[in-house]
């Protein structure tokens, strides 16, 4: 059974947007999650992986993002 794959957006008061991927195996999260980054035209301050990110698990990534000038 595949596993689904899921992005959390959260957007904050004062704009700061951070994203959650759950369902996704390694590196693979930070590709599904590229052109939303791009879509949203800011810069990457934080990334946070959990452990399982380089053994291959399931991971959760939390990215926070600023809005472009």
């Amino acid at each position: 059974m595949t596993e689904i794959q899921e992005i959390t957006v959260a957007i904050a008061p004062d704009g700061t947007v951070a994203l959650e991927v759950n369902g996704v195996t390694g590196p693979a999260c930070e590709s599904l999650t590229a052109q939303l980054e791009q879509a949203l035209g800011g810069v990457v301050l934080e990334r946070r992986h959990k452990d399982c990110f380089r053994q291959g698990a399931a991971v959760e990534q939390t990215r926070r993002l600023s809005q472009a000038s």
